[in-house]
């Protein structure tokens, strides 16, 4: 637990720095909470195997229920994007692979894209290309692609959802969906659309 505190106010400082690199490894430290809860299991079942069932059901237990309401991080944080800038973002990339204006598709011809590229794990971009594309990928959509490739750098917990704000259609949330794939976020964040006109919501039960 001390070399997971000494990583953390690492990692803060070098956020408030600009910095990057660790002198710790994070094989040595706690990175999501089953690890921590498996270890108090450990701790209390030995406890209670030598009869010490008051310590057992003490400080333990209080910690194991503040390890299961926070976690390690307190509070996952939530990442919220209009949906606007990931049509941008997934237009911009099929501009650069030569398919096309995705922004001039219908729905259902942007539904079976994404479909397809969802379940094919080859990926559509290789890391960083955007940087290098200005003629297809502007400054906004180049935002939106890097906030993906940090997600897909955060740590187990560190995050909840992923909040659409003015989503509209299926392809909203399937856009988010595709995006975090091809980031190479391994648990992707739950996504949750925000349907913020009158009509959107009355069509939301569709979507």
């Amino acid at each position: 637990l001390e070399r997971t505190q000494t990583w953390a106010e690492e990692e803060l400082q070098k956020v408030q720095e600009g910095s990057s690199g660790s002198s710790m490894s994070t094989n040595d430290i706690y990175l999501s909470k089953q690890e921590l809860m498996d270890e108090f299991l450990t701790i209390k079942r030995s406890l209670e195997e030598l009869g010490d069932g008051f310590a057992a059901e003490g400080k333990l237990v209080d910690l194991m229920r503040n390890l299961s309401a926070f976690g390690l991080t307190l509070i996952p944080l939530d990442v919220r994007q209009e949906s606007d800038r990931h049509e941008e973002a997934v237009d911009s990339i099929t501009r650069y692979l030569g398919l096309g204006s995705y922004s001039d598709w219908d729905e259902q011809t942007k539904l079976n894209w994404l479909t397809t590229q969802i379940t094919s794990k080859r990926p559509l971009l290789p890391p960083g290309v955007w940087r290098e594309h200005p003629e297809y990928f502007s400054e906004t959509a180049v935002d939106t692609l890097e906030i993906f490739r940090m997600i897909s750098e955060q740590h187990e917990d560190s995050l909840g959802a992923y909040v659409i704000s003015q989503a509209t259609s299926a392809s909203d949330v399937l856009n988010v969906l595709l995006l975090q794939l091809d980031a190479g976020v391994k648990k992707p964040l739950r996504v949750a659309p925000l349907f913020e006109t009158l009509g959107d919501l009355e069509g939301a039960h569709g979507t």
